[in-house]
């Protein structure tokens, strides 16, 4: 094995690597245990483990990388035992949780997360073939896995409102693991957020430096088909995560520029459905037509223009239309701007 970057001898991110793998294991008995209505909830479980390791943290540092795991725990089987008898099943997940924590070597945390690595990249595939058509179909058993890289998280703000980015240059996949408030939901996300760098970073034929498809609708993309695919908890978890993304990482300034996205995706899936609109920006991301340079551009324009024009009706009737490729839901949208707009704006979206 090549030799391991410097963060893995490093006690915080090798705790958190085996607390979060843990969790990741225990995180379905903790939701069975916490899935009532009289006060507990899953959230402020997993809160109250991030709590214990901020203290472990906080009452010093060792020469042993695998001290912060003994003193988690230790905290851990506290607050096990927190819960009384009306919340023994709890108690006894919680305590099972922590009785079977133990530290992770350098190999073995590679080997976790060449694991999740792979999970994305399956999950892609799978959105790629099953939402998209002819053009994402042929691309998707094409991608190839990239390679992760773990960024101290000093090292991550600023270029990423999540915890993952993607360097294409060099088909590395980032991850920050322990930053943040809440360095155990964001580990428990990191599922989600590698199916969302595969389909928005990878699959796409042409690099989107606005962001408009990647960061954009892909994203969108990448939620429906999650909540398709995983369990309720598992969806939750990330729903939390992107709602308060914008906040972990001080980006407040840029955060309209993205939601106007998500946004406009869930507005042309309510006028469609979410598989069509899907597959729509699945053939968008995976076209690739010599001929037809511009093609993912001009489409995308379409996209700004049918809805900034409130053209619900004009997408239903697209939508009803069977068997359209996407080149031709291209022309469809064309012809339905025709008079609708400013000739000028059209004009710009050519070719």
């Amino acid at each position: 094995m090549p030799k391991l970057p410097e963060i893995f001898l490093d006690p915080w991110f090798r705790s958190i690597c085996a607390v979060g793998f843990s969790l990741l294991r225990y995180r379905g008995d903790i939701f069975i245990q916490t899935d009532e209505e009289d006060g507990r909830d899953w959230l402020g479980v997993i809160e109250l483990l991030e709590d214990e390791c901020f203290s472990a943290l906080k009452q010093g540092a060792s020469s042993d990388p695998d001290y912060l795991v003994t003193r988690a725990r230790e905290d851990f089987a506290k607050v096990a035992a927190r819960f009384g008898e009306e919340n023994l099943g709890l108690r006894e997940v919680l305590s099972q949780f922590a009785e079977q924590l133990r530290p992770m070597t350098p190999q073995e945390i590679v080997a976790s997360f060449k694991e999740l690595n792979q999970r994305g990249l399956i999950l892609t595939r799978e959105c790629a073939s099953t939402w998209g058509g002819q053009h994402a179909k042929d691309r998707a058993p094409k991608l190839k896995t990239y390679e992760m890289i773990f960024d101290e998280p000093a090292d991550t703000l600023g270029k990423t409102p999540v915890c993952t980015w993607t360097d294409s240059s060099t088909r590395t996949i980032h991850l920050t693991v322990g930053g943040g408030k809440r360095p155990l939901v964001n580990f428990l996300c990191f599922e989600f957020y590698l199916l969302h760098e595969y389909l928005s970073h990878v699959l796409p034929t042409r690099d989107d430096g606005a962001g408009r498809l990647s960061e954009g609708y892909l994203f969108s993309v990448a939620r429906w088909w999650y909540t398709k695919k995983v369990s309720h908890l598992d969806s939750a978890v990330v729903a939390v995560d992107w709602q308060e993304h914008w906040e972990r990482n001080e980006l407040e300034a840029d955060a309209d520029y993205w939601r106007r996205f998500h946004r406009r995706s869930d507005w042309f899936e309510a006028h469609s459905s979410k598989p069509w609109f899907a597959w729509l920006l699945l053939e968008v991301a995976a076209f690739r037509d010599s001929a037809k340079r511009g093609f993912q551009v001009r489409f995308l324009s379409f996209l700004k223009e049918v809805f900034k024009a409130g053209l619900g009706n004009e997408v239903e009737h697209v939508h009803k239309m069977p068997s359209l490729t996407v080149e031709e839901v291209h022309d469809q949208f064309k012809d339905v701007l025709l008079g609708r707009i400013d000739s000028n704006i059209l004009k710009r979206t050519r070719l």
